[in-house]
């Protein structure tokens, strides 16, 4: 029996220290989400997130939403469109239309253009705080 002991040690610490590098690279249990305007693209989890840097949690620690992780996320995207638009003067159709696209699906149907919602963007692009 003592001779078993030795094999099985081995074996033990040689697969504990495989799972432990495998689970050390493998992110298992958080998805991430991703939309691109245009040259600008966020990304937001499918999950709740721990929050507690961030100019959006006001009483660390937050939890973030999925919702407000991709409101938030799309409202920057939307806004660094914009500034592209802007300094293009909306002579990017394509651009135009992609801003136009995201925010009817960002907000389920508001049809607003590019132009208006760049130069008032406060009338939708507008970020929620994490709780």
């Amino acid at each position: 029996m003592k001779d078993m002991r030795k094999p099985l040690v081995i074996i033990f610490s040689v697969a504990f220290v495989l799972l432990y590098a495998i689970g050390s690279t493998v992110n298992f249990n958080v998805s991430e989400t991703c939309a691109q305007v245009g040259p600008c693209s966020g990304c937001w989890k499918d999950e709740p997130v721990n929050v507690s840097e961030s100019e959006l949690c006001f009483a660390p620690p937050c939890i973030a939403e999925p919702a407000l992780q991709r409101r938030n996320a799309i409202v920057d995207i939307l806004v660094c469109a914009c500034e592209t638009a802007k300094k293009k003067e909306y002579t990017d159709a394509t651009l135009n239309s992609q801003i136009e696209s995201a925010v009817r699906q960002a907000t389920n149907g508001t049809t607003v253009t590019a132009s208006q919602l760049c130069e008032n963007p406060g009338i939708l692009l507008t970020k929620v705080a994490y709780g």
